[in-house]
């Protein structure tokens, strides 16, 4: 059996889930600037799907104010494109998307992830 290699961060990839964007597409409650933070969520997602960017940093890619990133975040965790846990340490919120929309990471976690997902997607 050949040995696994280590993949290169520029090979990582995300899966994204047709069905449920498509699905997403047709939801004219999200506006251009919540995609554009969906967007740049995903470019910063990590292993399990989390957003590894601070709120500071999403508004600063994405070109808007924080007041407006904190408004857009509320849009995305209402139509069910994110999922806001508590972070390990601290009293602070943490975002990863929906398992049904987007993964990255083993594909042993997606089908728990998808299941204790199912309820908060769109």
């Amino acid at each position: 059996m050949p040995s696994r290699r280590k993949l290169r961060e520029h090979e990582l990839f995300v899966q994204v889930f047709k069905a449920v964007m498509e699905q997403l597409g047709g939801n004219v409650g999200l506006t251009a600037s919540d995609w554009r933070v969906m967007a740049v969520g995903m470019g910063g997602m990590i292993y399990g799907g989390f957003i590894q960017y601070s709120q500071k940093q999403i508004a600063a890619k994405a070109y808007i104010s924080e007041a407006q990133l904190s408004r857009n975040l509320g849009h995305l965790l209402i139509a069910g494109v994110l999922v806001r846990e508590h972070a390990p340490k601290g009293n602070q919120w943490r975002y990863r998307f929906n398992a049904n929309l987007a993964h990255m990471g083993d594909t042993a976690d997606l089908m728990w992830k998808r299941a204790m997902d199912q309820g908060v997607m769109i």
